[in-house]
């Protein structure tokens, strides 16, 4: 399901981009395995768009959470 979500990253404009972001942030907390598969790909995507957002006050926020959750995931230290 991550890499579908992944996917609208990449598709979704301004407008629309706060979707594909929430729908990361709450599959990941329900699924570290995926989270794992898709990390290295996503990583640099999100953090792109936090430099982007980060002063959103839900995508940037969103970003943050996801950013923190996947710190604490021990498959995906290496990437942080």
């Amino acid at each position: 399901m991550l890499e579908n979500v992944e996917d609208l990253l990449i598709k979704c404009n301004q407008d629309t981009i706060h979707i594909p972001v929430t729908a990361m942030k709450h599959l990941s907390k329900m699924d570290e395995e995926a989270v794992a598969k898709i990390a290295h790909e996503s990583a640099p995507r999100l953090l792109g768009l936090f430099e982007y957002y980060h002063s959103e006050r839900i995508i940037g926020a969103d970003l943050l959470d996801i950013f923190k959750m996947w710190t604490n995931y021990e498959s995906c230290k290496a990437i942080f």
